[in-house]
């Protein structure tokens, strides 16, 4: 069905793409709760949509973005900190539980607001960086991993136009791997990204 619905000839004709814009939080051995508000950074992507159904659309996204922790902020005895830089391709399917998309010959979007969750698989890429208390660890100071990862998320959409929309997201994705912060032995390490996505429909002009 995923693939079917960027070969489907018929009514869903229209693609959607989009940026998007927000920040990113780590979620590990080094953050005390869910997200530490102090260890936010810049995150930010592109993606193309396309609606199988008016409820049902298939994502591909690329996101950017860093993510960091503090052992201050959880474990201060133990004195470490990491910054990391992440690359994430994503396959997304998504559905809109209010809204949609209207699917007549002009390609408008009549709904003024949309809700929708998404949920799906991706490949990431991370380039590390390890420090501890005195500088720079002398072992692996700076190390590259790819893991697998499960984005699941949802967000708000307001249409702007017939043609353009906002929309405010947030998604979390968990893991294979504990080496996002460069420590291993404790449980699996998440990210977090919330963002602002503008989008345009493409087709039907």
């Amino acid at each position: 069905m995923l693939l079917g619905a960027f070969g489907q000839k018929g009514q869903a004709q229209d693609f959607q793409m989009g940026f998007s814009l927000g920040t990113a939080f780590y979620q590990g051995d080094m953050i005390k709760g869910v997200i530490d508000l102090k260890e936010a950074n810049i995150a930010y992507g592109l993606f193309l949509r396309r609606y199988a159904t008016d409820k049902w659309a298939v994502r591909i996204n690329w996101t950017r973005g860093k993510v960091s922790g503090d052992d201050r902020n959880a474990r201060p005895e133990r004195g470490f900190r990491f910054n990391s830089t992440f690359n994430e391709f994503a396959l997304l399917a998504e559905y809109n539980l209010i809204g949609g998309y209207n699917f007549n010959y002009s390609g408008k979007q009549e709904d003024l607001f949309g809700l929708y969750l998404f949920a799906g698989g991706a490949l990431t890429t991370l380039n590390s960086k390890l420090v501890s208390p005195v500088g720079e660890m002398t072992v692996t100071p700076v190390f590259t991993d790819v893991t697998l990862a499960m984005p699941i998320g949802g967000g708000l959409r307001l249409n702007l136009s017939e043609r353009t929309s906002i929309e405010g997201e947030m998604a979390a994705r968990a893991t294979l791997t504990d080496r996002i912060d460069g420590l291993e032995g404790g449980a699996r390490d998440y990210y977090l990204t919330a963002v602002i996505n503008v989008t345009l429909i493409l087709g039907n002009y």
